[in-house]
């Protein structure tokens, strides 16, 4: 029983974090949480909001996966794990790289007229994504940076030149005819596996 006597007693460790704030605080915290999930609004990093929306289906169910490959990263940074960050990153960044591979096929096939300033839109990216892939290979924490580029970048990319293609591409997306629906199904069926 003498080692009851060093530890506090209950009420001093109660008193002691009552008077930190620590109950308030988590009161704070808790509330908020809730509040948030009651409102319908998860806690996500980024969200998949209706101006994101494209109206071609196909793009936008892309354009909800690579959120979620963010939100996943972003989960995975906050597990201080290194391993399972890259692991996300790299997922991530295919996937990206399968997206813009298929988004231009789609404005090709469209003859949509700025394919080739998009297609350099996306290498440009890509290039900026490749030189933060050489620093984590390296041993650098890029993840936080890359977050930070791919939230910003993604929505004004999405409501900015991606928006410009829609009228074009849903001609394609869009067609009853049996030659493009073929097409499409075989662009879809590449891409997907």
């Amino acid at each position: 029983m003498e080692y009851q006597a060093a530890l506090p007693s209950a009420d001093s460790i109660w008193m002691s974090a009552s008077k930190s704030g620590i109950f308030q605080k988590i009161k704070y915290c808790t509330h908020n949480k809730i509040s948030k999930l009651a409102r319908g609004r998860s806690m996500a990093y980024m969200e998949w909001t209706r101006d994101l929306e494209s109206g071609i289906p196909v793009i936008d169910t892309q354009h909800k996966r690579i959120i979620e490959f963010i939100n996943e990263l972003h989960e995975a940074c906050q597990t201080r794990s290194a391993d399972e960050t890259n692991h996300v990153m790299e997922g991530l960044l295919n996937y990206t790289v399968t997206h813009f591979e298929f988004e231009e096929a789609l404005q090709e096939k469209a003859g949509y007229p700025f394919l080739k300033a998009h297609r350099r839109i996306h290498e440009v990216f890509m290039k900026k994504v490749a030189e933060i892939r050489a620093r984590s290979t390296k041993g650098e924490d890029v993840a936080p940076e890359l977050l930070n580029l791919l939230k910003g970048w993604l929505a004004s990319h999405i409501k900015g030149e991606d928006r410009d293609y829609v009228e074009s591409v849903k001609k394609i997306t869009d067609s009853d005819d049996q030659e493009v629906s073929g097409w499409l199904d075989t662009l879809l069926t590449r891409f997907s596996t």
